[in-house]
């Protein structure tokens, strides 16, 4: 039997006295791509950070790549999954050279310590050209755009090559052009041969691209419904989720995009 990549079970989780997630039942399989929405402070964040192991739920289990979370050794785990997310731009100082940023994909840190081989050099450079982006190697972080700062991290997110892509509203700063760019680029990652399995939480719609197979609307912390994207980005379940008129015109993806 395959496993699958992510699965929770029965997970919850409190911050003080408010309980920020109730009762998750989620699985995420090879092959699938998934959307998360819901409104602001329904737990989207949360739930990437319980996946990534960096907070702990109260109750229930979470298994990742095959392994329980709390039974194994976290740092090597991480390796495995591309992590795009505002807190991870934040972090990363101005002077820092843009191949030290993708380097530090290789074990999911911030700053990559020691000399860099030959062999990372070919695969940074490799990750860089996937995103239409090697003139920026020799650059150092500050001097890169919005849009030039977003490559550089999606090539650190999938430099190691990972099973699973998790990105936290990686667009909220992009122009429409650089939007537009990364759409096509995530598209082509999808077709990619052992690419990853891919988790975008995002607000806006036309981030939905056609891609992605599936769809998770989160409301309070609780999971309303999941599923097949098509059964679950509907005018009626957005409505509900959202506490607005039933008032969406299309589902996901303006006529613009084209991937």
């Amino acid at each position: 039997m395959i496993q699958p990549l992510l699965e929770l079970k029965n997970v919850s989780i409190t911050r003080g006295e408010r309980q920020v997630l109730c009762g998750i039942n989620w699985s995420v399989n090879r092959n699938e791509h998934w959307v998360l929405m819901g409104p602001n402070g329904c737990g989207k964040t949360t739930m990437l950070e319980i996946i990534s192991g960096y907070l702990w739920p109260k109750e229930g289990e979470v298994h990742l790549l095959g392994e329980k979370l709390g039974e194994v050794y976290l740092p090597d785990l991480r390796k495995k999954i591309g992590f795009v997310a505002p807190w991870v731009l934040g972090r990363i100082q101005d002077n820092v050279p843009v191949e030290d940023v993708v380097a530090s994909g290789f074990d999911a840190s911030i700053g990559y310590v020691g000399k860099i081989s030959p062999k990372v050099k070919s695969q940074i450079h490799h990750q860089l050209k996937f995103f239409e982006a090697t003139e920026l190697y020799s650059r150092s972080f500050g001097q890169l755009s919005s849009g030039e700062k977003l490559k550089v991290i999606l090539a650190r997110s999938l430099v190691s090559k990972p099973h699973l892509l998790i990105l936290d509203e990686p667009f909220s700063h992009l122009d429409l052009s650089s939007r537009y760019h990364c759409y096509n680029f995530l598209d082509k990652l999808s077709k990619t041969p052992q690419g990853p399995s891919i988790i975008l939480v995002t607000h806006y719609l036309e981030d939905i691209c056609p891609f992605f197979s599936h769809a998770l609307l989160l409301k309070a912390g609780s999971i309303m419904v999941s599923g097949k994207k098509d059964m679950v980005i509907t005018p009626e379940l957005l409505s509900h989720t959202f506490h607005v008129s039933n008032n969406f015109k299309r589902p996901y993806c303006f006529d613009f995009v084209r991937c």
